[in-house]
Parts: structure tokens; sequence; C-alpha cells
């Protein structure tokens, strides 16, 4: 049997692939490790999403964030369901490019390429996508490769990821 969720998820589907990590759920008594091109979110599941950056990255971001973003954003207007609407969908690098080219409100482009990536992490881990081994580095066709499944995490975050 379907689950409602994974029906509305099969129902939109979007035409596009991307390589995902995918792990085995908690219910699971085995971890799993296999890459997987996925054709838009057909597949999505609670246990099946990119891990793009790691929690060192996202760490750094957090300062960064803190230092310069918070100033002007408050964390829940980043993660709530208006943001969800807005970016879910979006590739990653539509996001961070997004980020570069307009932050700070008041003067952007002025962060380093390192804090951008890190602040882009750190917005990643605070909208549940899972951390992995390798950095975001905000490469163009790398990124463009990977959507923001950010509406189906907030409603079914994932279990645990490996790389």
């Amino acid at each position: 049997m379907t689950s409602p969720f994974l029906s509305r998820v099969i129902a939109g589907a979007v035409a596009a692939s991307a390589v995902l990590i995918v792990s085995a759920s908690a219910a699971n008594a085995r971890d799993v490790r296999r890459t997987e091109a996925l054709s838009g979110w057909s597949t999505l599941r609670a246990d099946t999403v990119a891990a793009v950056y790691t929690e060192a990255q996202a760490a750094r971001g957090k300062e960064v964030f803190k230092a310069v973003c918070a100033e002007c954003h408050e964390v829940e207007d980043l993660t709530n369901g208006d943001f969800h609407e807005n970016w879910d969908g979006t590739t990653l690098y539509e996001f961070f490019d997004n980020i570069r080219r307009t932050m700070p409100d008041e003067n952007p482009g002025t962060l380093t390429q390192e804090q951008y990536r890190d602040v882009t992490a750190y917005l990643l881990q605070l909208n549940k996508l899972p951390a992995g081994q390798v950095e975001f580095a905000g490469d163009s066709a790398a990124a463009s490769a990977v959507r923001l499944p950010l509406k189906a995490l907030a409603a079914n975050p994932p279990m645990s990821v490996h790389n």
C-alpha cells in the first residue's frame, strides 16, 4: 500500500536525475550503502536524499550566519513553509548562486566563496538535508544536478545517510 506522501511525490514527479546517497531506515537492522540515479522525485523516500555538504562545513556556515546573516534573517524564516515553497524543486546551484549574488542584502558579493558555500551548507542542514563526507564545492555542474526536496524532507525527514 502506497502512503499518501509517496503518492503525492509520484504524482508530482519532475524529470531530473541526481546521484543520491541511500541508506536503510532505522527500522531496518542493517545499513545499506549504495548510489542510485533517480529520475525525478518518483522514488524519493525519507531515507533517500542527497548528502552534499559536511557537518564541519555547516558548523562554519553557522558561525558566518550568526556574524553576518542573523542581522537581517531569523532561522525560522529560512526553514518555514514559505521558504520551502519558494525553493522546493530548484537546483542546489540556483539556491547557492542566489545567496552568492544577493547577500548580504546591503552589500552583495562581499563574503568569500568559502563563506558562501559554508552558509549554503548551514541552510541545507537547517532544512533537514543530511550531511555527508564531501564538502559542498559550489560547482555549477554538480550542484545543478541536485534538486532541493524541501517540502518532502520537512514532511518526512531522512533517518540517516552514509557516503
